[in-house]
């Protein structure tokens, strides 16, 4: 029966088909939304349903999941979910494509098993992770939008978040978008409304097949007008094509290309720079060496492009670097 209106569940039942063996005619198509409905064991000797749809009752406990072996699509969005432990076990819920447990009071999603599931909305809950997709390696998309998570960081390879493509992470409380790397089939990625706020962050995505990233409502957003993140996320992912909600222009693109080359005249000029230094170093403790220009060039070529790595090689050779005072020498 549904909830105190005892409405039997059967009610609630349509369209029929076959059973996985062939042999009979079964119900497979669950609809008994909003109906009170507290407990998920009503439908348990459905064992054929394909297609359930328990969303907005006040369903606590899902362990009656373990009797429904041939469902494709469960919803239980809207009901008063805590735990989903079941989900882990051998057995349960092989053949569902798409989950939807949005707004539950999930906190913890275990290490659920779903080998064939493609979807899953676990939006408006009380994770603090994206652990849960570890084993789902044919999840296709996933959305965690509205919960606690702060890190995208996962132990050992994910093989969820190695096989997502659509990755709704928004309104969470993300400040590091470090670990997002091992998402490397992501298309569409929305980290819209997070707490992203160094343009540093950024170069976590570089290495993404990611073609369309919403970062808007994060602190990184300056005000209107000139859009340094958009320049830095072409630069550093030619491949985007569309940022916020809006197409990437040939504009854009020529901004950022702008950008890396007044970057590397920047790079050369101060690489010239130290360099001079270093000459200047050498002319007045090396004077022999400064004079045999190919020793030199081949000196200079192992000593890196930083002033940190060149004082480093110096301090080695001469027990001195550029820092060194006039006095102390």
């Amino acid at each position: 029966f549904c909830g105190g209106s005892m409405v039997q569940i059967a009610d609630f039942c349509s369209k029929f088909s076959r059973s996985a063996d062939g042999q009979h005619f079964v119900q497979v198509n669950v609809h008994c939304v909003g109906e009170n409905v507290k407990e998920l064991d009503v439908i348990s000797h459905l064992q054929h349903a394909r297609y359930i749809n328990l969303m907005e009752n006040r369903i606590k406990s899902v362990t009656a999941l373990a009797n429904l072996p041939h469902a494709l699509e469960v919803s239980l969005a809207s009901n008063e979910i805590e735990e989903v432990e079941v989900l882990g076990q051998e057995g349960v819920l092989v053949h569902c494509v798409t989950l939807d447990l949005s707004n539950n009071d999930i906190a913890d999603l275990g290490t659920p098993l779903l080998p064939k599931c493609q979807v899953l909305n676990v939006s408006s809950n009380q994770l603090t992770s994206l652990e849960g997709i570890a084993v789902m390696g044919s999840l296709q998309e996933a959305d965690f939008s509205s919960n606690r998570i702060t890190t995208l960081e996962v132990d050992g390879d994910s093989a969820g978040l190695q096989a997502v493509e659509v990755l709704n992470l928004s309104n969470n409380q993300i400040a590091s978008l470090s670990g997002i790397a091992k998402a490397t089939a992501v298309k569409t990625l929305n980290l819209a409304q997070n707490q992203v706020a160094a343009l540093g962050e950024l170069k976590h995505l570089a290495t993404l097949s990611v073609t369309d990233v919403d970062l808007r409502d994060n602190p990184i957003i300056e005000e209107p007008g000139a859009d340094p993140v958009r320049t830095e996320l072409l630069i550093l992912n030619p491949g985007i094509t569309r940022m916020n909600g809006e197409e990437i222009t040939e504009d854009d693109r020529e901004a950022a290309k702008t950008e890396i080359q007044a970057r590397e005249e920047a790079r050369l000029a101060a690489l010239q720079e130290l360099k001079e230094k270093v000459l200047a170093f050498i002319e007045k403790h090396d004077p022999g060496l400064k004079e045999d220009e190919l020793s030199f060039n081949e000196y200079w070529s192992g000593m890196g492009e930083t002033e940190e790595s060149v004082n480093f090689h110096l301090k080695l050779k001469y027990g001195k670097d550029l820092t060194t005072p006039d006095a102390e020498e």
